[in-house]
């Protein structure tokens, strides 16, 4: 079967998160007093700041914001164990 269209609507007169969304796209470094004023003043809806600290965090931990890695760069592959551990360290640690 085939997947529906979603029935919320990303309008921001009616969905709140959406005006919260728009407001911090347009000013990311904005305080939370900030974002709160914005979204009244622009959109009429009444919001609480924990609703606006978490659109914040949900934008910030995102996966589209992760920098991705770059292949080839040192440090990015694990050492496999090989031997016995004094084999592994380094030469200044002999005994």
């Amino acid at each position: 079967m085939a997947k529906k269209k979603s029935t919320r609507s990303k309008n921001p007169m009616t969905n709140k998160n959406s005006a919260i969304r728009r407001v911090i796209k347009r000013n990311p470094t904005a305080k939370v007093g900030e974002v709160l004023n914005a979204v009244k003043d622009e959109f009429g809806h009444k919001v609480s700041p924990d609703r606006i600290l978490m659109e914040k965090t949900k934008k910030k931990w995102s996966p589209l914001e992760v920098r991705p890695r770059i292949p080839g760069r040192p440090g990015t592959q694990l050492e496999q164990p090989s031997g016995s551990r004094q084999s592994r360290l380094p030469d200044s640690f002999s005994a």
